[in-house]
C-alpha cells in the first residue's frame, strides 16, 4: 500500500498534505496566546515551523523506508514554499537566493540544536526553545509550556507508525 502512495503523482500529493498539516500545526492560534505566547510575526511563525518540522522529521528519519525519503521530501517542499513566499512578499529575484541560504542556515543550526537537546534532557530542550523561539537565555513559563507541548508531540509521534503519520496524525492540540 505504501509503495503505491509513493509513486510520483501520489508522492507529491502525500508530501503536500503532510506539509500542509505541518504548516497548519505551526499556525495554530493557541500557540500565539498564553501560555505559549510565540510572537505572531514572520520570525515567530518561522521559528514554530522549524521547531515542529524537526520533531516530525526526527520521527520520520527513525522509521524504515520510505520514512527518511518522506522526511527529505518534506524539507524540499518546505523550502520550495519559503522561496515562493519570499517572492510573493516582493523580495527581488536577486535577493531570494541570499535569503534562502540564510533560512537554510538557520534551519540547519536550529535542527541540530533541537535534536541534540532532545537527546540530552528536558532542561536542555527547554533552554534551546527559550533561545531560538523567544530569543532569551532565560527559561520562563512560555518556553516551559512550549517545551511541554513539544515533548507531548514527540511522545505521540513516537507511538505513531508511518501509516498514522500519513493519515495526518502529526501534532496534538496545544490547548
Amino acid at each position: 500500500m505504501l509503495t503505491k502512495l509513493l509513486q510520483p503523482r501520489a508522492n507529491r500529493r502525500l508530501i503536500a498534505d503532510l506539509h500542509r498539516g505541518l504548516v497548519a500545526a505551526a499556525r495554530r492560534p493557541t500557540l500565539f496566546l498564553p501560555p505559549y505566547s510565540v510572537s505572531d510575526t514572520l520570525e515567530g511563525r518561522f521559528d514554530l515551523l522549524v521547531l515542529l518540522a524537526v520533531l516530525l522529521l526526527r520521527r520520520l528519519e527513525k522509521l524504515p523506508p520510505p520514512g527518511p525519503e518522506i522526511a527529505q521530501e518534506i524539507v524540499n517542499t518546505m523550502f520550495d514554499h519559503l522561496d515562493a513566499d519570499l517572492r510573493e512578499m516582493g523580495v527581488g529575484d536577486l535577493a531570494v537566493p541570499k535569503r534562502m541560504k540564510k533560512l537554510a542556515g538557520i534551519f540547519g543550526g536550529r535542527s541540530a540544536a533541537y535534536r541534540e537537546a532532545l537527546d540530552r534532557d528536558g532542561a536542555a530542550f527547554t533552554a534551546v526553545i527559550a533561545r531560538n523561539v523567544y530569543g532569551s537565555d532565560n527559561v520562563d513559563e512560555r518556553s516551559a509550556a512550549l517545551a511541554t507541548y513539544c515533548n507531548k508531540a514527540v511522545a505521540d509521534l513516537e507511538r505513531t507508525d508511518l501509516a498514522g503519520i500519513l493519515a495526518g496524525s502529526l501534532f496534538p492540540d496545544p490547548e
